[in-house]
């Protein structure tokens, strides 16, 4: 019999990303794999149903090796088994009086699945696919960004096994920075093996292949049953595309839950974890750490497609009428040095250096309908208009301290984002859980007359 497989060997890539994807993630036990959704698996590992935290320890541990060493799928059964049959996680438990089937279930109260072979390989294939499309998706991106390889290209392996849905993309071109890629960029559904290549201009020419502009549209897909039985319906971003040879309109349909990009949700973890370790700096090692940090294109555009991420899904209840906050919270920059500075001197220095922005004054902000409220737009690039103020002023004219981050809006107007400091946060820690700490919120942000800006007091910049 051949040799199982090693992923990294069939995608050809260093797994020195895909490791640094899969360690950043932190541990969960879930009841159902429905729980952690989407992009919430590039925060965290888990295994549905599984109901010791020891044993997904030990899974995730298997899979770290075999990610470092590259070892094959037959290498990570056959050294796991024996440790998850002698902690009781495998087969069925037998009464060794009675002989009985004893069931055994989680914190949820759903029965727990036992391991075995099968679902080994799964848990295998699932993760290691996921962290190599996500390492190559980190290396695609620089050669986008130089310009070296602005093109990629859908590639399906086309045989018995493959969806028609995945096969009709095979071939296709998109910009790199096309948004078709937010919600297509492989792995699409368990056991999808579809890959991504990046082309060149010449590569491109050569074998003359042309561009598309992605057409994408919101539709359900089902996602197992609900506890009544009725069908459980989740939403995903579909790409719609013309067959090649009938002429009809298709709809390339992702599985419930994988209607994300791994890589760009990576990123936008790893910038979370940057970012979070550097709010409890002092502020201003905690300013530089985390601009640093921001300099690194990769980092900047995975805070900017994590905080998109929750203002779109804001907007979208909006427009439904129905605001659904989950408390999220994100941090998406830091004051400057300069400002730090100028607040020190003046004997107001705040505790952290980062800027974050809570959901429910996301949704405060985007359904600010008075005189003076900015658009959709303007808040999607939120985390950019942290950087280069037109000025930076101190505004003490409530309880709490502010600084208002200034920016050009016409000759007599300007747009402020009012940043308070010194604000309870709740965030997650890099291994799990949660803890309150000291951070800088963007609270609002309007259009006001320059007039009304004098009274401040200037930090750094100008009017």
């Amino acid at each position: 019999m051949p040799e199982s497989p090693r992923i990294g060997n069939a995608i050809g890539l260093p797994p020195a990303d895909a490791i640094r994807y899969f360690e950043a993630k932190g541990l969960k036990l879930t009841g159902d794999w429905r729980e952690l959704w989407q992009a919430q698996h590039a925060r965290a590992f888990t295994v549905a149903r599984l109901a010791k935290i020891d044993v997904l320890k030990d899974i995730h541990g298997g899979l770290t090796d075999a990610l470092k060493e590259g070892k094959t799928e037959r290498d990570f059964i056959r050294e796991l088994t024996p440790t998850l049959q002698r902690k009781g996680w495998w087969g069925q438990a037998i009464d060794k009086e009675t002989g009985e089937v004893l069931e055994a279930y989680d914190a949820t109260g759903r029965p727990v699945q036992w391991g075995s072979p099968w679902r080994l390989k799964l848990i295998y294939r699932q993760n290691l696919q996921t962290a190599y499309m996500a390492g190559r998706y980190r290396h695609q991106q620089e050669m986008a960004a130089s310009g070296a390889r602005p093109y990629w290209q859908y590639l399906a392996v086309r045989d018995s096994r493959t969806r028609p849905s995945h096969a009709g993309l095979h071939g296709r071109v998109y910009r790199a920075d096309d948004p078709v890629w937010s919600s297509i960029y492989p792995p699409n559904g368990w056991n999808c093996r579809c890959r991504v290549r990046a082309l060149s201009d010449r590569r491109l020419q050569a074998e003359g292949l042309t561009p598309e502009t992605g057409r994408t549209e919101t539709v359900e897909v089902p996602a197992g049953k609900l506890p009544d039985g009725s069908p459980d319906l989740r939403p995903v971003t579909a790409v719609r595309y013309t067959d090649r040879t009938t002429g009809r309109d298709m709809l390339m349909k992702p599985d419930a839950g994988w209607s994300y990009n791994p890589g760009q949700a990576g990123l936008s973890h790893l910038g979370e974890l940057h970012l979070a370790g550097s709010a409890q700096a002092p502020a201003m090692l905690g300013s530089l750490a985390a601009r640093e940090a921001l300099a690194d294109d990769r980092v900047r555009r995975g805070v900017e497609d994590g905080y998109q991420e929750m203002a779109r899904e804001v907007f979208a209840g909006l427009d439904a009428d129905q605001p659904r906050p989950h408390g999220r919270v994100r941090h998406i920059g830091a004051l400057s040095t300069d400002v730090i500075a100028s607040l020190e001197r003046r004997g107001m220095g705040p505790e952290s250096g980062v800027v974050s922005v809570r959901e429910n004054d996301l949704i405060h902000m985007a359904r600010d309908k008075k005189a003076g409220g900015v658009d959709r737009d303007w808040l999607l690039d939120l985390p950019a208009h942290l950087t280069n103020p037109r000025a930076a002023l101190l505004d003490t004219t409530h309880d709490q301290p502010a600084v208002l981050l200034v920016h050009d809006h016409g000759s007599d107007d300007r747009k402020k984002l009012v940043v308070q400091l010194d604000y309870r946060v709740r965030q997650r820690k890099p291994g799990g859980g949660k803890e309150t700490v000291r951070a800088n919120v963007v609270n609002t942000a309007r259009v006001v007359p320059v007039i009304n800006l004098r009274e401040h007091q200037v930090l750094d910049g100008a009017l």
